[in-house]
């Protein structure tokens, strides 16, 4: 862990908070019952003492063990946009020697033997995306092209654009607010409330969504970020307070699920399958976690009443996420391996294949995050701001393969909120991509919105000139936002729980007027709009 608040260098600011913060979060992690690190910490320190603390690091670590480098200062790029991080002795002409780069720290995790590196940067990036870079929706700091190797996963403070240092000598302002940042993680890790999934333990996804929204509601301005190639789940730490059963659920399942009388736990086991089964997803997934709980109770009768309830619930529900997680993570390094090779790549040939391959890829993502959606966890991480309800449309046909059949019509000029940003593009991409796949390939999807006649909400529409639905097909997709689907098509499940988590209506009917193809409609209430 490096800490720096003070500097040589007059250019660089003198900063407060870093050592608090750091010695802070060092006592969390060194906790045996939270994190159980062997933690160094290192304030003020030179570059030299700091980068031979960094080399042997990673070159002690071994293939089962798991490092995390924490960093407390300023996080400057020179005019190259090349990542540096300034310590006590730092020259901002020099940053090269004096300070340390961020391409060294990928190199040593690169050539480590450690497969699981956490590194935690609060600082400020200030630099813009290097010449020729493009990113995909949401910005991104490209800190992530300096430090994030294999294996590594890369959380940071704030996702600011800007230049905190410029060929000339400028001082280099304050930055991001850093006590924000590393109070949040300190909060979720004492208190084991980053444990969103209530399973015991903190991985690196609910690590930054716990520290993602305790920024945001401090500092709306501050948007921190995570980028991470890590293979399977990464542990950060444990719930010091152990699994957490109940979240969510009503006050009286929770105060039965604690009783201390068998009847009263075994008489709650009907409650908790019909949870499992309701539209709200945090109450079911809770709900299939009590059971799963309630399956290994002392006693033996609620044990096995629980126990043929939770085996095809719990246990489904887990390995459906544990999977959908992987295959997201996976997908995401090959979207970045194929955005590599596109920034590379002149022949309009070959760039015309890779666009294909990140059609493709793009796809496999959302279908990961389809699985997430079933299994009743959330997907995308939600938007700041608000967003064009346009830049949301057409963010749903780029998720579609036959993208180029698509039009898109007249929009309203209004905005949807950030909350519901995602979930939205998801849905809409989803009666898209089931258009065009069953209408015509020499036909056209029709994509178009308007203001609702009553109220204040939007109509989003879909239509297709194909053979026209199914009365089967057609029974399953009415009111899709109220019903919850038990059906092979994935799409059908997806749109309906999507719709019922934001009070979205959906329905698909037979065009008018005797007119071949479907017309889906999408309700977008007020509520969701800014």
């Amino acid at each position: 862990m490096v800490a720096v608040s003070r500097y040589e260098d007059p250019t660089f600011r003198q900063l407060r908070a870093p050592g608090a913060d750091a010695e802070a979060l060092a006592s969390v992690l060194a906790d045996p019952d939270i994190g159980g690190y062997q933690v160094e910490l290192l304030h003020n320190a030179t570059a030299a003492l700091v980068n031979r603390s960094i080399e042997a690091l990673f070159k002690q670590a071994g293939f089962d063990d798991q490092v995390l480098l924490y960093f407390s200062g300023h996080g400057i790029k020179d005019e190259r946009g090349e990542l540096h991080l300034a310590v006590s002795d730092s020259e901002a002409d020099l940053l090269g020697s004096t300070a340390v780069p961020a391409r060294f720290v990928r190199d040593r995790v690169d050539r480590s033997r450690c497969r699981q590196v956490l590194v935690l940067l609060d600082c400020c990036y200030a630099g813009a995306f290097p010449a020729g870079s493009r990113h995909r929706a949401g910005e991104r700091v490209d800190v992530v092209n300096d430090l994030g190797g294999r294996g590594c996963a890369v959380m940071t403070s704030s996702s600011a654009l800007e230049y905190s240092f410029e060929p000339g000598g400028d001082p280099v302002g304050g930055g991001a607010p850093r006590s924000t940042f590393t109070a949040a993680m300190v909060e979720g890790l004492t208190t084991g409330a980053a444990d969103l999934g209530g399973d015991g333990v903190i991985d690196v996804e609910e690590f930054y969504d716990f520290t993602f929204q305790r920024v945001q509601a401090a500092t709306p301005n501050q948007t921190p970020s995570l980028k991470s190639e890590v293979e399977g789940r990464l542990v950060v730490a444990r719930n010091p307070h152990g699994v957490r059963v109940g979240f969510g659920l009503p006050e009286e399942v929770v105060q039965a699920l604690r009783s201390p009388l068998p009847l009263v736990r075994r008489a709650v086991v009907g409650t908790l399958l019909e949870l499992s089964r309701g539209d709200d997803d945090q109450a079911a997934g809770e709900a299939r976690k009590a059971l799963a709980s309630l399956a290994e109770d002392p006693d033996p009768q609620v044990a096995v009443a629980a126990v043929p309830e939770a085996s095809g619930a719990a246990e489904a529900a887990a390995l459906l996420v544990s999977v959908a997680r992987r295959t997201r993570a996976l997908v995401d390094r090959q979207l970045g391996l194929i955005d590599a090779l596109e920034r590379q790549e002149d022949d309009p040939d070959q760039l015309a294949r890779l666009f294909n391959l990140d059609l493709v890829a793009t796809r496999l993502r959302r279908d990961a995050e389809s699985l997430l959606i079933i299994a009743g966890v959330g997907g995308g991480r939600p938007y700041t701001h608000a967003v064009p309800l346009s830049d949301v449309l057409r963010a749903a046909v780029a998720e579609v393969e036959h993208f180029t059949r698509v039009w898109i019509g007249d929009v309203p000029p209004v905005e949807v909120r950030g909350r519901a940003v995602n979930d939205l593009v998801h849905l809409v991409a989803e009666l898209v991509d089931n258009a065009t796949a069953y209408s015509p390939h020499d036909t056209r999807v029709e994509l178009a919105a308007f203001r609702a006649w009553f109220g204040n909400g939007v109509h989003v529409t879909v239509r297709d000139y194909g053979a026209g639905l199914s009365p089967q097909a057609a029974e399953l997709f009415r009111e899709a936002g109220k019903t919850r689907f038990d059906v092979d098509r994935m799409g059908f499940a997806v749109v309906a729980r999507l719709a019922a988590r934001h009070g979205i209506r959906v329905t698909v009917e037979d065009q008018e007027r005797g007119e071949p193809g479907t017309l889906a409609t999408v309700l977008v209430p007020s509520e969701l709009l800014a």
